[in-house]
């Protein structure tokens, strides 16, 4: 709730990650490090997270309901992935800062 809190008063504004004495070079090397680390982590923990139980997702060519999870391990770690990066990047000092659009 609060995530799309501020996404709305956000906008269309633009964040990039930033922290006091920290070059280009090291954000990069540091945000990456992050990214790599989150992939995998999410990798083997997005099946745990939230897993509901197969639901109807369609028909086969006889009439008969085909059950899947329709995307949502995609999307349960994709958002893993992206809390966990975030999270990382914060213990590392950075904050996520609004920037001018451009």
């Amino acid at each position: 709730m609060a995530a799309a809190a501020v996404v709305l008063a956000a906008g269309c504004a633009q964040f990039e990650w930033q922290k006091p004495g920290a070059g280009p070079e090291a954000l990069e090397r540091d945000l990456a490090g992050c990214q790599d680390d989150a992939r995998l982590r999410a990798r083997h923990e997005a099946p745990l997270f939230g897993r509901a139980p197969p639901a109807p997702v369609g028909m086969d060519t006889r009439g008969r309901v085909v059950t899947g999870y329709a995307g949502r391990y995609d999307t349960d770690r994709a958002m893993l992935e992206h809390d966990l990066t975030r999270e990382c990047m914060q213990k590392k000092g950075y904050e996520l800062v609004p920037t001018e659009k451009r």
